[in-house]
């Protein structure tokens, strides 16, 4: 019969490899449908030396405005919309997401406070931006902290976003800008929970059948665009979707969808840029909270460009034509026009005089820029894409102002060469990561369940071998196979195991004026229940820093027990007891204490962090009533104090 071991390891495998295939599928290739529509017809006009067929815009996200924290993010804010705009000049601004903090002073808790959004709300308009420059602004989740559905979800964000009190206020998800070579639609994705509990469960999106149907509607209503660019908070691979693809049905129509809500990562992921399989370009931003990022972007002929800066840094520089082939999207933007382009052509932004502008390609010095027209930001220069019809080159631009010089540069290509984005921002956001993280709890708990399972019904699978090297490991086996006989602790523990899948975990104040129930597959408040993304993140850690090393503890003291049972036996009569099964690897006295009581302290010491985190956020309420979470303090503290005894022999 296969060992415990064995049995456990494959079932792992099988609901890793489930979880794997699911979020993996052909995951660096492009779908079917983006296939069969590679390329776009390629029609005039074609880029030149004028300043048509060109418009620009710029994106901000994760402001954070606080009562607490780093009052210069509302004064860069109003600094930029006062200052940078004027002389950059953008068709719009769009702001995606966590427009204020909502933290409390302590960090912990969130609440909505009147004071952040007015703040908001008059850095933008003491600007004067509002009179010249369309803003769409989302919410983002610290906007949806502790929102409730009957005093209006909606209310504070209705009043005091610009989206909503502007002129497109009629239809605020979506805005068409119109110009004389085309309309362009910008269409919000509202994914932010609906009620919106405090943090930290609404750090995924979700998006159920209304919300679907209704971005569907206004995609319709954009279907004879030039181009459609999608914007929202959360990563789509962080909102939660009716059924898998259900998002990237409708996001795949737009030439990009563009987020915030990673911030860069804690400086991991500063660059956070993918293709989805189904070629539209999906571009995290930044956070301007701590970093003062923000993004430039242009359509130029219908090809699309963008590139990120840091607030105050000058001069900007985007190159629009050759544009980056690692940003193509094939089968929207009419590639073919840049083979018939009779002139490089680029976006220069400075508040200073910009005083050479050097363009290279390959290396080798093309020539020097100059203004499409007087006081224009669009600099050309010509060339001939024929010196450059075969494989990858890299252009280069050196622009320099009175005071700093910038450096952009990128690959383009002519024919089919192509540059793959970094593998990991593509493998982030082509998963379902809400998906992931419920398959790996249930691949971790279902372990734990059959271990259980086994000791108590199926104890000879568990019997240790022979061999030496294998003593630690023969141990635990052996004490597992101990603890599937005990008469209170395995079925104790076994009830846990199974209620905490399925059984309230918590019960907490997590609106301000409503107590929810926390299972791991969901939060029910205000009596709507939200599906679980999160919240299985909370039950993995838990059953990995809890109920394993719990249930190790139990192990390794029953083992322990035998063996000094069996030394005692030894000592008295001059003969090892046959047929224990238990390795000599327990030291004595203290030793032998710690190394028993080691995983159930490193357990109650992982719990106890867990609920002091609880605790700031909710207050006592979620330690009073916390019968998956607080009250298995009381619990790991008994399994310290308490013997445990196996009921009967063990073979």
């Amino acid at each position: 019969m296969p060992s415990i071991a064995t049995s456990a390891g494959f079932c792992l495998l099988v609901l890793v490899g489930i979880a794997i295939s699911s979020g993996f599928r052909n995951l660096f290739e492009f779908d079917a449908v983006y296939a069969e529509r590679i390329t776009t017809p390629v029609q005039p006009p074609y880029p030149n030396n004028k300043e048509e067929n060109v418009f620009w815009f710029v994106q901000l996200s994760d402001i954070h405005v606080s009562r607490y924290y780093d009052v210069n993010r509302s004064i860069d804010l109003q600094t930029f919309c006062s200052v940078h705009l004027p002389f950059i000049n953008p068709a719009l601004v769009l702001i995606t997401g966590d427009l204020t903090d909502a933290k409390t002073a302590d960090f912990y808790s969130s609440k909505q406070y009147l004071d952040e959004w007015q703040t908001y709300q008059k850095a933008v308009h003491a600007s004067g931006a509002l009179e010249t420059y369309p803003f769409l602004d989302i919410r983002g989740n610290h906007d949806g902290f502790d929102t409730p559905m009957k005093k209006g979800f909606d209310s504070i964000y209705k009043s005091y976003s610009i989206s909503n009190t502007r002129q497109h206020a009629q239809h605020p998800s979506l805005y068409v800008h119109q110009a004389s070579f085309g309309n362009y639609s910008f269409i919000a994705v509202d994914s932010v929970p609906r009620p919106g509990p405090k943090r930290p469960f609404n750090f995924f999106g979700i998006i159920d059948e209304e919300r679907l149907a209704a971005l569907k509607r206004t995609k319709r209503q954009a279907a004879h665009s030039n181009h459609t660019v999608f914007y929202g908070h959360y990563p789509s691979a962080m909102i939660h979707q009716p059924y898998p693809g259900a998002l990237t049905e409708v996001l795949r129509d737009g030439v990009a969808y563009l987020s915030g809500h990673l911030h860069d990562l804690v400086g991991l992921g500063p660059h956070l840029y993918a293709q989805q399989r189904s070629g539209q370009l999906e571009l995290e931003l930044a956070d301007w909270k701590d970093n003062r990022r923000l993004r430039i972007l242009a359509f130029d002929h219908d090809l699309f460009s963008f590139s990120d800066y840091a607030f105050n840094q000058f001069p900007i520089v985007l190159i629009t034509n050759p544009k980056n082939v690692a940003f193509a999207v094939r089968d929207k933007e009419p590639l073919g026009r840049i083979a018939l382009s009779s002139h490089i052509r680029m976006l220069i932004f400075s508040p200073r005089i910009i005083q050479t502008i050097s363009v290279f390609i390959d290396g080798k010095l093309v020539g020097n820029a100059r203004p499409s027209s007087k006081f224009s930001h669009l600099y050309v220069l010509p060339w001939t894409p024929a010196h450059y019809a075969d494989g990858l080159h890299t252009i280069s631009v050196e622009a320099a102002d009175t005071r700093h010089q910038t450096t952009a540069s990128h690959s383009f290509s002519l024919d089919d060469s192509v540059v793959q984005l970094h593998w990991w921002p593509t493998l982030l956001f082509r998963l379902d990561l809400a998906l992931m993280l419920k398959l790996m709890f249930i691949a971790i708990w279902s372990a734990v369940l059959l271990l259980l399972v086994v000791a108590r019904w199926r104890p000879h699978f568990l019997a240790p071998p022979t061999r030496r090297r294998t003593a630690w490991f023969s141990t635990v086996r052996r004490g597992l196979c101990l603890f599937g006989s005990t008469k209170y602790w395995w079925p104790v523990f076994t009830t846990l195991h199974v209620y905490y899948a399925f059984g309230p975990v918590i019960v907490a104040g997590l609106l301000t004026d409503h107590y929810g129930v926390v299972f791991v597959h969901g939060v029910l408040v205000e009596g709507c229940y939200l599906p679980g993304s999160l919240t299985f993140l909370y039950g993995f850690i838990q059953v990995l820093l809890f109920h394993t090393p719990l249930l190790l503890h139990f192990c390794l003291r029953l083992s322990a027990e035998e063996q000094q049972r069996a030394q005692h036996t030894a000592s008295t009569s001059s003969l090892t007891a046959p047929g224990t099964g238990a390795s000599a690897i327990f030291p004595v006295g203290c030793r032998r204490a710690c190394v028993v009581f080691s995983p159930a302290v490193f357990a109650l010491l992982c719990q106890a962090n867990s609920c002091l985190a609880m605790y700031r956020a909710y207050g006592i309420t979620v330690l009073l009533l916390g019968p998956g979470h607080s009250w298995l303090l009381v619990l790991g503290a008994l399994a310290c104090c308490y013997p445990v005894q196996h009921s009967h022999a063990v073979s």
